[in-house]
């Protein structure tokens, strides 16, 4: 089983070299806009999203896991309780 946890961070390219160098994979799911993609630029229009670019810059999604070692596990929460505090999580 393979969850996915999404939270928002201010300076999530440091985040990700945190947890990085702690030996723990991140992923930084949507680096731009679903509407800026270029699939779907022609049918989104000219909108300004500053929500959803806010939110790509932010976003990281960190491993969970039945399979995620105690070690990493407590280098997540280590890493989040420590300098770093969420913005928001989603889901």
């Amino acid at each position: 089983v393979f969850v996915q946890c999404a939270i928002l961070v201010d300076g999530r390219e440091y985040f990700q070299r945190c947890l990085s160098v702690a030996g723990v994979a991140t992923a930084g799911r949507y680096p731009i806009p679903l509407n800026e993609l270029a699939a779907r630029k022609n049918l989104c229009g000219v909108h300004e999203t500053h929500n959803a670019d806010a939110m790509a810059q932010q976003v990281i999604s960190l491993p969970m896991g039945a399979d995620l070692k105690i070690l990493d596990q407590a280098s997540v929460v280590s890493i989040l309780t420590s300098d770093w505090t969420p913005v928001a999580t989603i889901g």
